[in-house]
Formats: C-alpha cells, structure tokens, sequence
C-alpha cells in the first residue's frame, strides 16, 4: 500500500458545528460531477475536477442516496468571481479567531515550508449561508479541528492517503451509479 501525502480542504460549518467535508444536493440538470463541483465551489471556495468514486450509498428504497467523490483541486490561476481576472492576493487566510484552525494551517506551513499549495489553491474566507469558511489542513492535522462528527473524515480521508482504493470514473465499471441515480448522469 503506497501512503500518499495529502492536503484536505475542510469547510467549517455555519453554527459553531465544526469542519466537514464540502457536499450537498445536484441541481436540476446537473450531472453528479458537476453537482460536485458547484457544491465545494458554494460551501469552501474550492475548484476541483472529480478523479474518482470513494463509494455509492442508498438507505430506505432509495429516498435517501449519495455518492462520495475523490476530488483535486484546481489550481488558482485568476479569481472567478472578478471575470477571471487575477486576483492581488491568492494566499489563503484562515479565520484568527479559531485556534484550531490556527494551529491547524500553523502545521500546514511547517509541512508546506516553499508555500506552493498555500498561494496555488483557493479557500473560502469570508462567511455566508453556506459555510462559515474553509481551511487547507494535513491529514495529520485532522484530529486537532473541532470536527462536525469523525466518522467521515476519519474514515474516508485516510482510506485515500494509505492507497485505498478508489472507483473510476467509468459508468460501465461502477454500475451502481446507474441503479442508484438513474434519473442523473455521472
């Protein structure tokens, strides 16, 4: 099993609830990817494009389904939303008033010392209906965020740095995307 180094984009919730994983709902003709990608834009301000399917869920016939995509970010090349101009400041800032945040990006730096993935992927800072931000942390580093609940971030975001396996983004070889969305495209 190969450990891969990684860098995970948390979100911290509205409330006081803690960090947690960008996600939500697909939106009237969207497809699964693109409901991904809008849903880590509007909650942590992150571009990604979808590498692959960590698994399929579906609980009560069908009423309640999820499918929990790998993803990599973009690269911040311009700020999206001034027209694709650059941006002044593409450095990710995190919010001064929560400590393990703080102590969180502080082991981030010390892991990234040339600071390429600080100034290289964009971060949600400022607070809105969506989320209250979002953060670049270290796998090592999870433990140390007030997190919503463990079980997901705990099991899904190891599973991908120790080598788990992760489905391909091929309709035909992860046939239960079909059954469990068939009124959506992957």
């Amino acid at each position: 099993m190969t450990r891969r180094r990684l860098i995970v984009h948390l979100l911290q919730e509205r409330y006081g609830e803690g960090y947690w994983l960008p996600g939500g709902g697909v939106d009237t003709g969207e497809s699964l990817r693109q409901g991904a990608m809008r849903e880590a834009w509007e909650e942590a301000g992150a571009d990604i494009v979808v590498t692959g399917i960590l698994t399929v869920e579906s609980l009560h016939r069908g009423l309640w389904r999820r499918v929990i995509f790998l993803a990599e970010p973009v690269p911040f090349l311009a700020n999206r939303d001034n027209g694709g101009e650059a941006a002044a400041d593409p450095a990710l800032t995190i919010s001064d008033t929560d400590p393990a945040a703080v102590r969180a990006a502080s082991s981030f730096a010390a892991a990234d010392a040339a600071g390429s993935l600080r100034h290289r992927y964009r971060c949600k800072t400022l607070p809105d209906v969506e989320s209250a931000g979002a953060c670049w942390v270290a796998v090592e580093e999870l433990e140390a965020l007030p997190l919503r609940s463990t079980s997901e971030p705990l099991t899904w975001i190891p599973w991908v740095a120790n080598g788990g396996r992760v489905l391909p983004l091929n309709p035909e070889a992860v046939p239960e995307v079909a059954r469990t969305f068939p009124d959506f495209q992957l």
